[in-house]
């Protein structure tokens, strides 16, 4: 089965909600702004079904963008501030990064952010601030950037701003709501897609039109097909017309073919058959599997690691207090 992740979140989305409208269709904007690239997607909602009505998509835009905004700025007020390149220690620009990525969150809902990273380069510590302004002065080429897919999509879907009822995770003069699991809402909507399709399970009647917006390319030799034969002189040309449908599994197949002559207008109907080959074998089952479970590993090693770093952090700060409070009652006196 193939889905769009745009549509696996609008599948997630629509099954579970019951307060659609029945005056007509609810228009919802669900966007994703990953590390790397940014997805922008519209749905049709009624009871009981979803139609998609555009995709649209930035492959070049991503958090890391404005986290390397962060990095260039704070890498150049520390080379003024204490006269320490970041940029020539590997070990500096990776902690460097990490904080710019947490600090990026901060402006937000503060007009400033501060940066503090001790022993960043040898034993100097680092202290620097940002200010919302100074943030989105500097973003400004990106902000203009993540509004063209957005952009796209509406002009694609033949509707105005005004006519969408919400936007998840992202906002224009709407609201932004935040009513899905950002790490769930993909994998649910593929989940639900495969109980849908599988035989053996039961699931609430729900129909799907979905948007195909990329280019069609059958590989050979996987993707193989036949068409014919046809009875017709050498001399002749002839015209041959293809209809294609995406099913249920999201493949592409051959519906139907058309062949023209073009010395008069008759059309023939031409028999079809096609062979492809996609499916999974062992091998790649096992191996995939392996990969899955290399980087569940990977997620929770990340996930101990920050835990591990906050309760440090925590000890450091709380005995930091104490010896603070001691010498204040004791040493000092």
């Amino acid at each position: 089965m193939l889905m769009h992740d745009g549509t696996a979140i609008a599948v997630g989305y629509g099954m579970y909600k019951t307060d659609f409208s029945n005056w007509g269709p609810m228009y919802v904007m669900f966007v994703d702004i990953g590390h790397c690239d940014t997805q922008v997607t519209v749905a049709a909602f009624e009871q009981g079904r979803m139609k998609i009505m555009s995709h649209s998509f930035d492959q070049n835009l991503g958090g890391r963008d404005f986290d390397e905004v962060l990095f260039k700025h704070f890498a150049t007020q520390f080379n003024e501030k204490y006269n320490i390149d970041v940029n020539s220690n590997a070990r500096a620009s990776v902690r460097l990064r990490e904080s710019c990525e947490k600090v990026k969150k901060v402006p937000i809902a503060n007009t400033e952010a501060p940066i503090s990273i001790e022993c960043l380069i040898g034993d100097t510590d680092v202290t620097g601030l940002i200010t919302r302004d100074e943030f989105e002065n500097m973003s400004s080429k990106l902000l203009e950037r993540v509004t063209v897919p957005f952009r796209m999509a509406l002009k694609d879907s033949g509707l105005s701003a005004d006519e969408l009822y919400t936007i998840e995770l992202f906002g224009s003069r709407k609201e932004p709501t935040r009513t899905l699991n950002a790490s769930e809402c993909v994998a649910r909507g593929c989940a639900l897609l495969c109980a849908m399709l599988s035989p053996t399970l039961i699931v609430r009647d729900y129909k799907i039109r979905e948007s195909f917006p990329y280019s069609i390319v059958i590989p050979s030799p996987q993707g193989e097909c036949m068409i014919g034969p046809s009875e017709t002189s050498d001399s002749e040309k002839v015209e041959v017309q293809f209809k294609v449908k995406l099913n249920g599994h999201g493949i592409v197949e051959i519906n139907s073919a058309i062949m023209m002559l073009m010395g008069n207008t008759k059309t023939l109907n031409l028999p079809t058959s096609e062979n492809l080959d996609v499916s999974t074998t062992n091998d790649e089952l096992h191996e995939a599997k392996e990969k899955e479970k290399k980087l569940t590993e990977q997620d929770i090693k990340v996930e101990e690691t920050k835990d591990q770093r906050n309760t440090l952090e925590s000890f450091v700060y709380d005995t930091r207090s104490k010896v603070l409070i001691y010498w204040n009652n004791h040493l000092r006196s």
